[in-house]
């Protein structure tokens, strides 16, 4: 017997993969669906089997990465060498996830990352918007990551200790995800370097306007180059005088 993952239930299947060409997928409100096998490699979803052995860290992983990205797969061991024979080209085994060189591990874990430096600097975040005439380049970067996070980040997370596995693996090997990982290291910097910014905007309400004057004071201060319009420009008018012959 092996398990299917489907949105909020675990599904099993009784199908032995050795003796049918089909699975048929039980759910338990009693419905069931049947997959042929040649058409598996169809399936537009990362498919990641293990055995039974697996099943404790990958019942972490199936409350913590959406069901839009990943599935998960649990069989028995007998079943598991057939399972590899079919070689296809959208399934994985568990050991190979967990090494943490595929797309769907990095992005996950990327996308943590930003939540836990998100959840240090929430109102940096939540009021970036009055960043934008401040330095345009730090708000675009900081709305790039956020909006990753949004994207490959599974909210309402009860226990992240599968976040907190798979993040372990990924620091000791960087493997985060390149697209978007040193934009992160750029906004995390700037934010460790003006911490008055997170702090003064968690002090202010929904409106900056006053508390942004303070804030653009003090990253001169602190040398933060800020958007050329924030700068005092004295302009001396060249005065010509006209010479009469």
């Amino acid at each position: 017997m092996f398990f299917f993952k489907f949105p909020r239930t675990i599904c099993a299947v009784s199908t032995p993969v050795s003796f049918k060409r089909k699975l048929v997928i039980s759910k338990n409100n009693g419905e069931s669906t049947t997959y042929k096998l040649e058409s598996l490699y169809k399936t537009p979803l990362l498919t990641v089997y293990g055995v039974e052995d697996d099943i404790t860290i990958m019942d972490k992983l199936y409350h913590i990465i959406s069901d839009k990205n990943i599935r998960f797969v649990y069989f028995s061991t007998r079943e598991i060498e057939n399972v590899k024979k079919l070689n296809l080209h959208n399934w994985m085994s568990f050991d190979e996830f967990m090494k943490g060189e595929n797309k769907v591990f990095k992005r996950t874990v990327t996308a943590y990352l930003i939540k836990k430096f998100k959840d240090g600097n929430k109102s940096v975040f939540d009021k970036g918007g009055s960043l934008e005439n401040v330095n345009f380049s730090f708000y675009k970067k900081l709305t790039s990551i956020d909006s990753y996070r949004i994207d490959w980040y599974s909210g309402n997370v009860n226990d992240p200790s599968g976040f907190d596995i798979m993040l372990k693996i990924a620091e000791e090997k960087n493997l985060f995800d390149t697209t978007i990982y040193q934009t992160y290291l750029d906004v995390k910097a700037i934010a460790e370097r003006l911490p008055f910014i997170n702090y003064l905007l968690s002090l202010s309400g929904w409106d900056t306007k006053k508390m942004m004057v303070h804030i653009k004071h003090l990253c001169k201060y602190h040398k933060f180059r800020l958007d050329f319009k924030n700068y005092n420009h004295n302009v001396v008018e060249e005065v010509v005088e006209e010479v009469e012959d």
